[in-house]
Parts: C-alpha cells; sequence; structure tokens
C-alpha cells in the first residue's frame, strides 16, 4: 500500500475512537503522521510490512481489544488482514437510479449501467477556501487554495454545462501502480454509454459536481480524479482525492506518480470521438 494511502486509512481508524482529536498514545495527529510516514518509509513502503509494523504491533493491539485478540492468537500478519478488511472493504456495486449517459437519460426512463451515476456537470469556478471547509468538513487539501490547475491530455473537454454519465470504475490491480496506465485503461474500455471509451474526470470542478450531486458516495470509498492536477508545489502533479475523515467528506489529494492500491475508485465519463 503506499504511503498516502496507509495515512489515509490510518486517520479513519483513529477517528473510531470517541474524542480522538489527539492521536492513540496521546500525542497530536500531526506528530503520529510524522512518525508512521518515517517508519514506512524505513520498511520500503510494503502493506505487509510498514502497516503490520506501524498499525497492528504499535497502535491496534494497544485500543482494540478484537484486533489485539486476533494478533495475539494469529500473529499481526491476521491482524492487518483483520483490519484492512473492516476500513478496505472490497468494492459493491453501486446502485443507481434510472437517468441516462446524457441529458437524453434524464427524460428517457432508461437504466444507467452498473457502477454508473448521472452528474450535472456545472463547470464552476473552485469555491473559496472557507465555503470549501463548511462542505468537506473531513477537511481541504492545499491544492484547492486558488493556484493554478491544468488538464490532463486525455481530458478533451467543452466545459458547456450538461449532464453526464460518470462511471465509478474499479481498474484491475495491475494498472493501479501508474496513473498513466489507469487512463489508458480507461480509454480502452467500451460499453452501451460510451462507444469510443472513457476519459477521467477533472479534479478541480467535475469531481466537486460528482459529489454535489451523490453526497453520499464517499462514504463507500474513496474517488481519484486523474483528469487535471495542480500546479504550484513544484513536486509532483497533485490531483483530487475525494474521501471521507473524522466521520465528513474529505477533499484530499495525492501525486499523480503514485501506486494507488486497490479499494478506491476512479471516476470516468465517456469520451466525446474515438
Amino acid at each position: 500500500m503506499h504511503l498516502d494511502a496507509y495515512l489515509r486509512m490510518n486517520d479513519q481508524w483513529y477517528a473510531r475512537i470517541p474524542g480522538n482529536e489527539v492521536g492513540i498514545t496521546g500525542t497530536p495527529i500531526a506528530e503520529e503522521r510524522r512518525y508512521a510516514m518515517n517508519q514506512v518509509r524505513l520498511l520500503d513502503d510494503k502493506f505487509s510490512n510498514g502497516l503490520e509494523t506501524v498499525t497492528a504491533l504499535t497502535r491496534v493491539s494497544s485500543f482494540d481489544d478484537e484486533l489485539g485478540q486476533v494478533i495475539r492468537n494469529g500473529g499481526a500478519e491476521r491482524g492487518v488482514r483483520a483490519m484492512r478488511r473492516e476500513l478496505l472493504p472490497e468494492p459493491q456495486p453501486i446502485v443507481t437510479a434510472t437517468g441516462n449517459g446524457g441529458s437524453q437519460y434524464r427524460t428517457s426512463g432508461l437504466a444507467l449501467p452498473p457502477d454508473h451515476v448521472l452528474v450535472p456537470f456545472a463547470y464552476t469556478p473552485i469555491p473559496p477556501m472557507a465555503d470549501l471547509k463548511r462542505t468537506y468538513k473531513g477537511g481541504v487539501s492545499s491544492i484547492f487554495d486558488g493556484r493554478k490547475w491544468k488538464r490532463h491530455a486525455s481530458a478533451i473537454v467543452s466545459t458547456r454545462p450538461e449532464d453526464h454519465v460518470v462511471w465509478l470504475a474499479a481498474p484491475p490491480r495491475e494498472v493501479l501502480s501508474d496513473s498513466e496506465e489507469i487512463i489508458a485503461w480507461g480509454r480502452d474500455q467500451r460499453t452501451e454509454v460510451a462507444q469510443h471509451g472513457y476519459r477521467p474526470i477533472m479534479g478541480q470542478n467535475e469531481l466537486l459536481d460528482l459529489h454535489r450531486a451523490h453526497p453520499e458516495l464517499y462514504k463507500q470509498f474513496w474517488m481519484v480524479a486523474l483528469g487535471s492536477f495542480s500546479l504550484g508545489d513544484g513536486a509532483d502533479r497533485g490531483v483530487a482525492v475525494l474521501g471521507v475523515h473524522g466521520g465528513g467528506p474529505c477533499l484530499g489529494d495525492g501525486w499523480f506518480g503514485i501506486d494507488w492500491g486497490g479499494s478506491g475508485r476512479f471516476p470516468f465519463v465517456p469520451q466525446v470521438s474515438a
């Protein structure tokens, strides 16, 4: 598991403890995160080593009796698997309303394909940070602070406000280590609503519209918008990630170049042409 995915998972685990504004050991979460980051990096950033050592051995048994018993009886590896099943469940098919992959589905009554939802894209500017924080109570990344964004080459978009079908895709594990491979995989997919394949949605507007239209989806899985990235940090390209933190929606970020693991979804929309 990549470091960012581990930290998101670790934060979700902390949030289960009532009144746990500080870390499990009583230190501020920021300090806990720095410790976890250093430990995972030392252990080559692997789920089987990093999460096992940092979380299962030094965190879980101290505050969760059930998982602590699993660790004592079956070892850390079994404890980690049990915790991962609870926090990162296997993706489930999404129940969608009737509608369409565009405006025609809005009025036709046709059912959407599995894991597809209808979203009105407005393409409005990013709201001020104060407004975002009122909506995304789990936190808002600094990439939404008004800096410039750049579209990925695959994001051929008219920006005309209209309804779109969004596919909440779960790509195969073999492509998840490379964002470009995820995008290429989506481009190769064909369905009844995407005769020319799919392109990834953009984070600075389309992802926000997705959350506005379906405000409960973030509770099921985190979602990554690979269709655009922020500029200005001097590091790898930052893409928007919608997830949960502290029980509320979180508008976070991740690096375009990371291994994304296997528990999230990657929203795509149909390509306009081949």
